[in-house]
């Protein structure tokens, strides 16, 4: 999901899409995209114009083409198929990307999978359930040695994975 339709501008039905990460001109370049209503089905829309003001991204799609059914718009989720999501820069990723992946610690072996990801205001929480119970590893670059489509490999620093214990020792 990149955002939510927040209304229309002009005659021509232009969408207004509200980005989630604030970072618009990401979304720019994509040529589908997809728009969900709670409850529903998501419906795919060819793009025929797009571009990023600030931090709402700007929609002219196929078939929309008056303020009316712009309007009946307003609220769908506005998501874009896997293959059109954009590479992020070095050190960024993508979060849905790293749920599911399994964690491995250079001493301690596998620690489970990637759950969520918590903001916390500072450095992002990796929440990993597995058979140590859950474990929060911070997204830091001295602990995350590297990220790919193979796994997450981390090295914990000494105490971590005891902080979690039940026991507290």
């Amino acid at each position: 999901m990149i955002g939510r339709v927040a209304g229309f501008r002009g005659p021509a039905g232009e969408l207004t899409v509200r980005v989630v990460s604030g970072v618009a001109s990401r979304w720019a370049g994509g040529t589908t995209v997809l728009l969900e209503r709670e409850g529903s089905s998501a419906v795919p829309y060819r793009v025929e114009a797009a571009r990023a003001y600030g931090g709402t991204l700007v929609l002219k799609l196929a078939g929309v083409d008056d303020p009316g059914v712009a309007e009946a718009l307003r609220g769908c989720e506005v998501r874009v198929p896997a293959d059109q999501v954009p590479p992020l820069p070095p050190g960024e990723h993508w979060v849905a990307r790293l749920c599911g992946l399994p964690v491995v610690d250079e001493a301690a072996g596998p620690l489970g999978r990637v759950e969520d990801v918590e903001e916390t205001g500072g450095v992002d929480l990796l929440r990993v359930v597995g058979p140590r119970g859950e474990v929060h590893i911070p997204l830091a670059g001295e602990i995350v040695t590297s990220i790919g489509e193979e796994g997450i490999r981390v090295r914990l620093p000494e105490g971590l994975l005891d902080l979690n214990r039940e026991d507290g020792r």
